[in-house]
């Protein structure tokens, strides 16, 4: 478990190195969703790595689209002919 949590250590770090200077033109709200995009990937990686049964992103899904998602499933529903 050291082994790739110190690559995924060096992956984060190398990236955000060679981000830096477009972050840095960025807009704010632009920062903002680089970084909830940054800290999604991370916490993936790190539930990933350490088996963790954490909230997971497919369980957040659910909750939020579940019931449009089953609507939109059910419009688009064709019965056999």
């Amino acid at each position: 478990m050291t082994n790739p949590s110190i690559l995924m250590l060096l992956i984060y770090t190398v990236m955000v190195i060679a981000d830096w200077r477009r972050l840095k033109k960025l807009k704010p709200r632009d920062r903002i969703v680089y970084a909830g995009v940054f800290l999604l990937s991370c916490y993936l990686a790190v539930d990933h790595i350490w088996h963790l049964s954490l909230f997971f992103i497919e369980d957040a899904a659910l909750l939020l689209f579940g019931g449009w998602g089953r609507q939109l499933l059910d419009l688009l529903n064709v019965p056999p002919s």
